[in-house]
């Protein structure tokens, strides 16, 4: 990975703050409000800061998952909602029913999820947990010395604070419980991620925890399709194909088996039901051991599809 680039990787950025249950509503409620007025977005003065209700710090570590989770964006030098932003919190210049208008389903906490772990330049220790780490027991400090290890291996200068930061934010925002009873109480009552279970602490004495793949009831069908097409469209920009292989749906970096950490047997549950969510335009084959999906048409247009997929997700 000599030729990776350090803009490819994200270390630090969230203020040391967890992501908590309504920041992504606040925000995206906080942009929408300011375009309908036709105003400037601004994150870094006082009327920000009285509009959200926060403190400075976290006002700019709302805009920073905002950003890193995919509904926040930059266009001409400004901060807007993305197309997903809108289609699940909703739009002043939109009459669309939104699909989750306050972010309160794991539904959306799972895209965020996704859009966080699935893109090394996102937050590149979380990332890495996730993609590159196959024991199933972790800790902190075996953590931090393994994402130091990568950075090294990849010529990123980047301060031994920053990762250890970075990597106490992920178990505070995944799992309940560790050091700091009082700070992981505050993060359990409020928590972006800590219901999706896929981070358990194992041992609170010796701060030993769990990464397991298994099954994941709270995960919709229609969202791992999603993440499925997703992941595919990503691998088109480098490399067209019309097939995917098993492997680079279950086990490959930044794949949806690895994202969500998904056991084989559920994997190939939702796999099977490709073709049905799909109406046939992606098709799940198992032959002579040879398992791939395959686009049943010369094109299919992945936007559309994903968009039918989420509006599945949330509403069955």
């Amino acid at each position: 990975m000599s030729s990776v680039k350090k803009r490819d990787f994200q270390f630090s950025g969230h203020e040391t703050f967890t992501l908590r249950q309504n920041w992504i509503y606040k925000v995206v409620t906080f942009c929408n409000e300011a375009l309908k007025k036709n105003k400037q977005v601004h994150f870094n003065d006082s009327h920000t800061v009285v509009s959200l209700g926060v403190g400075k710090n976290i006002v700019s570590s709302m805009k920073w998952w905002g950003y890193q989770t995919g509904f926040l964006e930059n266009i001409d030098n400004k901060t807007v909602p993305t197309e997903l932003a809108n289609l699940i919190f909703g739009s002043p210049f939109s009459d669309k029913e939104p699909l989750d208008p306050f972010g309160e389903t794991l539904t959306t906490a799972w895209i965020a999820h996704w859009n966080l772990c699935s893109q090394a330049n996102r937050l590149t220790a979380l990332w890495y947990l996730f993609n590159i780490y196959n024991d199933q027991t972790v800790t902190r400090e075996i953590l931090q010395k393994r994402v130091e290890a990568f950075a090294e291996e990849n010529n990123i200068r980047v301060a031994e604070t920053s990762i250890r930061r970075d990597v106490e934010v992920i178990f505070r925002a995944y799992c309940f419980g560790g050091k700091n009873r009082k700070e992981n109480f505050e993060d359990k009552v409020d928590s972006f991620f800590g219901s999706l279970g896929l981070i358990a602490l194992r041992d609170d004495s010796t701060a030993n925890f769990e990464i397991c793949r298994t099954k994941r009831p709270t995960l919709p069908t229609p969202l791992f399709v999603w993440a499925v097409l997703d992941h595919w469209q990503r691998i088109n920009e480098v490399s067209p194909s019309k097939t995917l292989d098993w492997y680079e749906i279950s086990f490959a970096a930044n794949s949806p088996g690895r994202v969500f950490k998904l056991s084989e047997s559920d994997l190939n549950e939702r796999l099977e039901q490709f073709e049905q969510l799909t109406a046939g335009k992606a098709i799940w084959t198992d032959q002579l051991g040879i398992k791939n999906l395959i686009c049943s048409t010369a094109s299919v247009d992945f936007d559309k599809l994903k968009k039918d997929m989420l509006i599945r997700a949330f509403k069955g």
